[in-house]
C-alpha cells in the first residue's frame, strides 16, 4: 500500500514533508515502518521554518487531536501499534523530554517495536505457556487490579472538601494546643511547698528560690522549664500551669508523682500552623492511609479467611513501660 500521512506533517506553520522512515531488524526479521510527522527533525542545512500559514495548526492543538483520534503508527507482522502507546510509553520520562515529543517520537516508537518483536519471538519459542512465566502474569494481573480499585475508591473520596476538613480539626487542635512556659520549684512535702508560696507573698524571687530549695533538675536553671505543651507534663501540672496569667505563680501547692510543686507562668505562645496548601499532599497521603485501611478492614470482616494453624501464636508481646520523666521533673 501507498505510504501514510504522517501525523505531524504540516504542524507550526511547516510545510508538509514526505514521511521519515526507520529500518532495523531482530535476527533475520526487517521492518520499515512510517514514522509520525516531521518526528525526525530538520536535516542539517534546512532551513529555518517558515512563519505560520493560514490553515496550519498549532502544535499543542494538533497532538490533542492525535491523542482523540489515536491513529496506527506502525504494524508488526500485523500487530498495531497505536499513536497513543508511544505517547503513555514517554510518561515516565523526565520533563525535558515529555515537551519535546515530535522530536523524541521517532525513538520511542522504535522502541515500542524492538519490544513487540522481541515479546512475539518469546511466544514463538513457548514461553507464555511456561508455569513460571503464567505465574508472574496472574501476579502482575493482580497488582495492576489492586492499584485500579484503590485509585477508583480514592478518587471518590479524596475530595477538596474532605482534606480541608480534616485541615480545620487539624489547625483547631493545634491552636488548642499553644504552649506555654514556666518555672516550678519541686519539694518533698507540701508544708515545704506552703512556705516557698509565703515567701513569695513577701516578695522573694522565684528564680532564687528554685535555686536553693527545688529537687528539680531544673533548679540550676531557676527551676525554667521552658516552653511546653499539655501532652508533655503530668495532667495536674499542665492544668495549673495553663489556668495561671503571665507573670504569677500558683497559690496552692500542686502534687504530681514526683512530689510537691509551686508554679510560675512566664509566656504563652501559638503552635504554627502550615497553610492548607503546605500540608495539601500530607493530608491527602494520611487520609489515603486511612481510607485503605477502612476498605482492607471492611474486605477481612466480609471474608471467609482461613490462617494456618489455626490458633497461631502471632500476637506480638507487650511493650514494657519505658516512659521517661517528663523535662526537667524527676523523682
Amino acid at each position: 500500500p501507498g505510504r501514510r500521512k504522517n501525523p505531524l506533517a504540516g504542524l507550526a506553520g511547516e510545510e508538509p514533508s514526505q514521511p521519515a522512515a526507520a529500518a532495523s531488524s531482530v535476527g533475520d526479521t526487517a521492518r520499515v515502518v512510517a514514522l509520525p510527522p516531521g518526528a525526525a527533525g530538520p536535516s542539517p542545512g534546512a532551513p529555518a521554518s517558515k512563519p505560520s500559514l493560514p490553515g496550519t495548526k498549532r502544535l499543542g492543538d494538533a497532538l490533542d487531536e492525535l491523542m482523540t483520534e489515536n491513529p496506527v503508527v506502525a504494524r508488526v507482522n500485523g500487530s498495531e501499534i497505536l499513536w497513543a502507546d508511544v505517547m503513555n510509553s514517554a510518561r515516565d520520562l523526565p520533563d525535558r523530554y515529555q515537551s519535546q515529543v515530535e522530536v523524541i517520537f521517532p525513538a520511542l516508537l522504535d522502541r515500542l517495536i524492538d519490544l513487540e518483536l522481541l515479546s512475539t519471538a518469546a511466544r514463538a519459542d513457548g514461553l507464555d505457556d511456561e508455569a513460571e512465566v503464567r505465574r508472574r502474569v496472574r501476579d502482575f494481573e493482580s497488582q495492576l487490579l489492586r492499584e485500579l480499585y484503590l485509585q477508583r475508591l480514592l478518587a471518590d473520596r479524596l475530595s477538596t472538601n474532605r482534606l480541608r476538613q480534616r485541615y480545620d480539626r487539624i489547625a483547631a487542635e493545634v491552636t488548642a494546643r499553644h504552649e506555654v512556659r514556666a518555672r516550678h520549684i519541686q519539694l518533698e512535702t507540701r508544708e515545704e511547698a506552703i512556705w516557698v508560696i509565703n515567701q513569695l507573698n513577701e516578695g522573694a524571687n522565684f528564680a532564687w528560690l528554685a535555686k536553693q530549695n527545688s529537687t528539680s533538675a531544673s533548679a540550676e536553671r531557676g527551676g525554667d522549664l521552658g516552653y511546653f505543651d499539655p501532652s508533655r507534663m503530668p495532667a495536674g501540672f499542665s492544668e495549673a500551669a495553663y489556668a495561671l496569667a503571665e507573670g504569677t505563680y500558683s497559690q496552692d501547692p500542686v502534687e504530681t508523682a514526683f512530689g510537691w510543686h509551686v508554679i510560675e507562668l512566664i509566656d504563652r505562645r501559638s503552635n504554627d500552623m502550615p497553610s492548607f496548601f503546605q500540608l495539601r499532599d500530607q493530608l491527602r497521603e494520611d487520609l489515603a492511609k486511612e481510607i485503605v485501611a477502612e476498605i482492607v478492614g471492611r474486605l477481612r470482616g466480609e471474608a471467609d479467611l482461613q490462617i494456618f494453624p489455626d490458633e497461631p501464636d502471632l500476637a506480638p508481646k507487650a511493650a514494657e513501660d519505658d516512659t521517661e520523666s517528663m523535662p526537667g521533673i524527676t523523682n
